[in-house]
């Protein structure tokens, strides 16, 4: 579920017009922000949960000065919540690009856990759509460079991309955006070659690994558009 916030109670966060994404899937917790219906009116509000007691939920919002909470309208059910707020959109394309980033990266991490693991299960994998064409790719000698397997470089090389990113919404300069375009330059380099390897030398295809050539491509493609923008603003 999507909702746009109103009003200024859950200010710094979510200030008003922020849009975010709401699930019923998950059991809300302390700490956790979550949409709610209003006791007295039925209206939908957003607020943190406080505390939690006797299946009753005390809420409040982080703009205390603004809020009308748990403190005026008591402590609410279980029923009364819709849902945790799982993210928040991003308000402009830079914001969007970003979290574009990190979503592909966090996917390539799980992608080369995966492949790591099956590494280590003597290249057994769930991919062969085509029999033994995974198992060819990661059980090959290609997969291993100096004794560490390439998944393990993988897992590291999107792990660092998270890390350039959150550096980036910290301190917003322009030379970390360069490090990530030539990092992910990097990347890219590295997926052509292991994908030439597949095509040309092992004649075998690892789901997997084209999936995770797919994610590095895209991820220095929104690099270099993201310094590219950045790079402009700056100029002006």
């Amino acid at each position: 579920m999507r909702f746009v916030v109103s009003g200024d109670s859950m200010k710094p966060a979510y200030p008003a017009g922020s849009k975010v994404f709401v699930s019923s899937l998950f059991k809300p917790r302390v700490g956790d922000v979550v949409v709610l219906r209003d006791p007295r009116d039925e209206r939908l509000v957003l607020k943190r949960i406080k505390s939690f007691e006797r299946r009753r939920y005390f809420v409040e919002g982080d703009n205390i000065e603004k809020s009308t909470d748990s403190r005026h309208f008591g402590e609410i059910e279980k029923e009364s919540i819709m849902g945790k707020v799982m993210f928040k959109y991003p308000k402009d394309k830079e914001g969007w690009l970003v979290f574009s980033m990190r979503a592909l990266a966090s996917f390539g991490v799980l992608d080369s856990s995966y492949l790591t693991y099956s590494h280590y299960q003597q290249g057994e994998t769930l991919c062969d759509i085509i029999p033994g064409s995974c198992d060819l790719v990661t059980g090959s000698s290609y997969a291993v460079v100096f004794g560490v397997p390439l998944a393990i470089l993988g897992a590291f090389f999107y792990l660092s991309v998270l890390v350039i990113l959150f550096l980036y919404k910290k301190m917003g300069q322009l030379d970390i955006l360069k490090i990530l375009a030539g990092w992910t330059a990097i990347g890219f380099a590295m997926s052509l070659y292991l994908t030439y390897l597949q095509a040309f030398v092992i004649n075998a295809y690892c789901l997997f690994c084209l999936g995770s050539a797919l994610t590095s491509t895209t991820l220095f493609i929104l690099a270099l558009v993201l310094f590219k923008s950045k790079k402009s603003i700056t100029n002006e």
